[in-house]
């Protein structure tokens, strides 16, 4: 349970929900786009859940899902670079694709833990 709300745990939480499955999978591999999807299906659960918890906070609650998922994907990069300096040499546009991914399915998250809570406290009362 997220309670009490601390963007700093939640954040470090995104993170590492977005980065555990891509990590460690090199950037030629195979499998590397399975893992990509992981991580995104963990960062669309985590928002639900988080959004679903707590009350009242869902701007706050979507930048900091969205900004631990861009932070995975960066040290992703950084990694890939430092491992082989000539993987990722389109990274501005990478960055730009996970952006959009990370504020859609941390978007669609928040709102779909949101409508949750919606519908489940409206049938309760």
């Amino acid at each position: 349970m997220l309670k009490p709300f601390n963007e700093k745990r939640l954040f470090l939480l995104a993170t590492l929900a977005a980065g555990l499955p891509i990590w460690f999978v090199s950037y030629h591999s195979f499998s590397q786009g399975m893992f990509t999807i992981i991580s995104e299906v963990l960062v669309f659960l985590l928002a639900t859940y988080a959004a679903f918890q707590i009350k009242d906070k869902n701007k706050i609650i979507f930048f900091t899902i969205a900004g631990g998922f861009i932070l995975a994907i960066i040290l992703k990069i950084i990694i890939d670079i430092f491992m082989n300096p000539s993987d990722h040499n389109l990274w501005p546009f990478e960055l730009i694709l996970y952006m959009i991914a990370a504020f859609l399915f941390s978007g669609v998250g928040v709102g779909l833990g949101w409508g949750i809570r919606k519908i489940l406290t409206t049938h309760s009362k």
